[in-house]
């Protein structure tokens, strides 16, 4: 009788096989070496009942012992593959990390954002050994991080600091669970960062308004998608004359893909950020007019093919020459979500998905911020009711 079992182990659960004979009368049982998966334990029942099928034919013939050993190829073949590292250095567990299928199937612009974040953190503890790795250490190099200054003058900001800290513990917490440490040092410790999202600002349409008149021509529809469509950057870096579709007289517009800083187009953000928009008129001449100025362009080529650096350059000119204040790019997504939710003729539900976002939960709390107007129309009547209170 042979079987597969399973054991908790504090690395996770474990496989093996065991097989129970009989010889002479006398009971015997065999068991396989523990196995990492359900698979390597099947093979290595196969090769137990060979061999007590052997066992039992030479006790037939009068052989008190057996004449070869249990080997087990399942055995052989767990062997060749890559040990578990023994005392291993952060940087050894980082490259181990960085190459598990889970982090490799990630767009290429989240393991750029991985990379770029231990470059921050492999300088103080590439070489020390994992389990070495202590809270004074950590707070040491939290405060390296809070001093940090960049090239242009500035400290880190809270969202940098936020996701520097987060991939290292996204490695601590990968030697928890590969059995490198027994819990991460990071337990006593705050995280750097502020947890609470800043409102960012946004335009007014007078604002951008003034700011697109004083915009290229052949650069407004680019704004336009941002402002009015809620686009991210690189999904409108993105755009191509064949993500424009045609149908019953109305023109799509399809996002499918975005661009990053070096020009390389990939997936959107996430899965719902992959949305077909209904273009108004307006725009959909815009875009019209920025491909006829294009020579040559071909459906599959990028409509906007600067790099960011070019256009942060127009924007900020335009800026100066408006005389409005100077907003990102992601701030005219946030203006969108922010108008169409003050408007009162859309649901947040509504808002999410014109955006690409996962649930109104996030449209609700990170994207639609409070107009100026509306903060003082709230302060005035606060004043009235104070004053008739007093009176």
């Amino acid at each position: 009788m042979t079987g597969i079992y399973k054991v908790q182990r504090k690395r996770g659960v474990k496989w093996y096989a065991k097989v129970n004979y009989t010889i002479a009368g006398i009971h015997y049982q065999k068991k396989s070496p523990v196995f990492d998966t359900m698979k390597e334990a099947r093979k290595a029942e196969f090769e137990l009942q060979k061999w007590v099928q052997q066992v039992i034919q030479e006790a037939e013939l009068g052989h008190t012992e057996p004449s070869t050993e249990y080997t087990d190829t399942a055995v052989t073949e767990a062997q060749k593959r890559p040990q578990r590292l023994v005392a291993p250095t952060y940087g050894q567990v980082w490259e181990e990390y960085r190459n598990t299928p889970k982090i490799k199937e990630l767009k290429r612009s989240s393991l750029k954002a991985k990379d770029d974040a231990q470059a921050f953190i492999l300088p103080h503890f590439r070489d020390i050994k994992i389990k070495d790795i202590d809270t004074e250490m950590l707070l040491t190099w939290q405060q390296y991080m809070k001093s940090y200054i960049t090239r242009s003058g500035k400290p880190l900001a809270d969202s940098s600091l936020r996701r520097t800290q987060m991939q290292l513990n996204a490695v601590l917490n990968y030697a928890v669970a590969k059995g490198y440490l027994r819990f991460s040092p990071m337990v006593d410790l705050t995280n750097l960062g502020s947890t609470v999202t800043p409102e960012r600002p946004t335009w007014s349409d007078e604002e951008f308004f003034l700011f697109r008149q004083a915009a290229p021509e052949e650069w407004r529809v680019f704004y336009d998608l941002m402002y009015f469509m809620g686009l991210r950057i690189g999904e409108a870096r993105a755009i191509t004359p064949a993500d424009i579709t045609y149908e019953n007289g109305c023109a799509y517009l399809h996002i499918t893909k975005s661009c990053d800083i070096d020009g390389e187009t990939d997936s959107p953000k996430s899965t719902s950020s992959t949305r077909t928009l209904l273009l108004p008129e307006e725009i959909e001449q815009g875009l019209k007019d920025r491909i006829a100025r294009t020579y040559g362009l071909k459906p599959y080529e990028r409509i906007f093919w600067e790099r960011p650096g070019g256009i942060y350059s127009i924007t900020n000119r335009a800026c100066e020459t408006a005389g409005v204040r100077k907003i990102s790019h992601h701030d005219m997504r946030h203006s969108c979500a922010t108008n169409l939710v003050a408007s009162g003729e859309y649901t947040l539900v509504d808002a999410a998905r014109f955006l690409g976002h996962k649930n109104a939960f996030v449209t609700a709390n990170t994207y639609a911020h409070s107009p100026q107007t509306h903060k003082a129309a709230i302060a005035y009547s606060v004043s009235k009711r104070m004053q008739r209170m007093a009176a």
